[in-house]
């Protein structure tokens, strides 16, 4: 397959991702959960970011970072084939409960909130 040109879905596939993008929404925006300071929302993607690949927008204290939502190792691999690794993957199973995506998300976005951290004190050291 060429990743720039990519197969098209089948109804069932896009069904299933539709189904996991709701469940990370659900889950990241549940407002009972304790954020962690730093995480200051959540939203969809507009049309034309996720025509860039992007499925979510998180707003931190550092800035921005975008996300793909992924049901499958495969389809993480497809995405960084397509469109490189600029954007934090995330692989939701269908068996991964509100919390545990949570906790599995946050622990990915803390990673790259640290090198948004790291690339901003460099910034401003500089000037």
């Amino acid at each position: 397959m060429n990743p720039l040109y990519p197969q098209p879905k089948s109804v069932e596939a896009a069904e299933r991702g539709g189904e996991t993008e709701l469940r990370f929404f659900e889950a990241m925006q549940c407002p009972f959960w304790k954020k962690p300071f730093w995480l200051l929302s959540v939203r969809h993607a507009t049309r034309a970011e996720d025509n860039l690949g992007v499925d979510a927008i998180v707003l931190t204290d550092v800035g921005v970072i975008e996300v793909q939502i992924k049901t499958s190792h495969a389809g993480r691999l497809a995405h960084i084939a397509r469109y490189g690794r600029e954007h934090v993957i995330t692989v939701i199973s269908p068996f991964m409960s509100a919390s545990r995506i949570r906790h599995t998300v946050t622990d990915i976005l803390y990673q790259r909130r640290g090198r948004l951290h790291s690339q901003l004190k460099r910034a401003t050291s500089q000037k």
